[in-house]
This record gives C-alpha cells, sequence and structure tokens, in this order.
C-alpha cells in the first residue's frame, strides 16, 4: 500500500509515529507525571478541578500547535520540492 492509501485510510498516525521509543520524551514525561502527582496529593478537591481544566486545556493547545507546525513543516517540504523540480527544469534548459 503507498504512503497516500495508508494516510487516506488511516494507518499513519503522526503523533504516535514521531515519538516512538524517544528515551529522552519518556524521561520528561515520567518527571512530569511525578511532579503532578506529588503536587495533586497536596491538593484541595477544588484545587484538584481546577488541575484538571488546566490539563485539559494544555492537552488541546499542545495538539492545535502540533498540528499547526505539522501544517507548516509539510507545506515548507512541498515548497522545497517544488523549487528543485524548478531547479532541474532550469538545468535540463541549460
Amino acid at each position: 500500500m503507498s504512503t497516500l492509501e495508508n494516510l487516506w485510510y488511516g494507518n499513519i498516525d503522526a503523533q504516535e509515529n514521531f515519538i516512538g521509543d524517544d528515551k529522552h520524551y519518556k524521561k520528561l514525561m515520567a518527571l512530569m507525571c511525578k511532579n503532578e502527582d506529588g503536587l495533586r496529593d497536596t491538593l484541595t478537591d477544588k484545587q484538584k478541578e481546577m488541575l484538571d481544566k488546566i490539563d485539559e486545556s494544555t492537552s488541546e493547545l499542545n495538539g492545535y500547535l502540533e498540528y499547526k507546525a505539522f501544517k507548516y513543516g509539510f507545506t515548507l517540504a512541498i515548497k522545497i520540492v517544488f523549487e528543485c523540480l524548478d531547479d532541474i527544469k532550469e538545468e535540463d534548459i541549460a
């Protein structure tokens, strides 16, 4: 199956595939979870609700930023490809 077909059928998940087995990411995630758990243990129920809302907003913001970065990167890559194709056409003419 081609890359385009895999993308169409949902077999490609950019968010899942770009992290892979990144040890630095896993270390940072573990540290963040540890610190959040430590903080959560000291909070009242009302404060925990507020922290949950902050987590939800942060997740939504991160998802949006990932989308914007993906879109920018994809667009930039296409521009580079077109510039390379123009260069190839110009070399063929010369």
